[in-house]
């Protein structure tokens, strides 16, 4: 257990924020040059693995990297879904014209 003030609980949650915003510029930079799949696979195994550290983590810092990690691999799976599905949209719909 970290016994947290609410400050240090609050810069956690913002750390959060940061693994959204350097997944965003991630999965732009890594979309085009890996499958979808592959990137799912992965994904889900890291989300795995930041809920593991941050279950055992005993200070601040570990705990940061622990609650980053499926901050940043949650965020980049709904983007590369999101992705997907427009794409099949796409073609669905250019297939109806």
């Amino acid at each position: 257990m970290l016994n947290l003030s609410e400050k240090d609980y609050g810069f956690l949650v913002s750390i959060a924020g940061a693994g959204i915003v350097v997944c965003s510029i991630t999965t732009a930079l890594f979309t085009e040059r890996l499958a979808v799949a592959v990137l799912m696979g992965v994904g889900s195994v890291m989300v795995s693995v930041g809920y593991i550290i941050y279950a055992f983590s005993h200070d601040f810092l570990i705990a940061g990297i622990g609650f980053f990690i499926p901050v940043f691999i949650f965020e980049s799976l709904v983007i590369m879904i999101s992705f997907s599905s427009l794409i099949v949209g796409m073609i669905a719909l250019s297939c109806m014209m």
